[in-house]
């Protein structure tokens, strides 16, 4: 991701729509893996996911590939603004698995976009709903594999910051046998950090 901070540091002042400067980013980190994968053979099938947020003059926006999740919490209810970019995902949608099969089916982390691949033709980037009061959690699949949503609701309006519920949802995701990446941001979108 040191890449995409550095895509983004370069442009953030430039002309580009948010929504072209997001996924040019996350299209310049996908050739930095690309790149990588030509000089460390080891990697060549090896991918990853993103999933960001960006606030700037023309509002909140967001950028996602695979299946990395963004949730908002708004009024103490949680929601998943995005959805996974895997096979499962799809198939669940189109009404061909039920959601019993796709907690445990094989293939439910088989990616049908993801970055570090030459194929990618398709960065999910949309304007955000963000309104004051919000938070925001980006994480990977390794905590919402290990921790439900409604449990990750819980802690989220229960006590402390947003480095203590961080710290929390990690802890649950472990004690739940989590040996996966475990990765989240929260970002809290209240009005007294609305000017920084």
């Amino acid at each position: 991701m040191e890449r995409v901070r550095d895509y983004l540091d370069t442009y953030w002042q430039s002309e580009i729509t948010s929504e072209q400067l997001l996924r040019d980013a996350l299209m310049d980190a996908n050739e930095g893996i690309l790149e990588d994968q030509k000089i460390n053979l080891e990697r060549r099938d090896m991918g990853t996911t993103a999933v960001l947020i960006a606030f700037r003059e023309d509002g909140a926006w967001r950028a996602h590939v695979g299946d990395s999740r963004l949730y908002r919490l708004r009024n103490q209810q949680l929601e998943r603004v995005t959805e996974d970019h895997t096979w499962v995902a799809r198939a669940l949608k189109m009404g061909d698995i039920d959601p019993a099969q796709a907690k445990v089916h094989p293939w439910r982390h088989v990616l049908f976009q993801c970055l570090g691949r030459q194929d990618l033709n398709f960065i999910e980037v949309e304007a955000l709903d963000a309104q004051p009061g919000d938070t925001f959690m980006m994480c990977s699949d390794g905590l919402t594999e290990e921790v439900p949503d409604n449990l990750i609701e819980k802690i989220l309006t229960g006590q402390g910051n947003c480095d203590d519920q961080a710290v929390q949802l990690i802890e649950e995701a472990k004690n739940a046998g989590g040996s996966d990446n475990i990765t989240i941001v929260l970002v809290d979108f209240s009005e007294d950090n609305q000017d920084s």
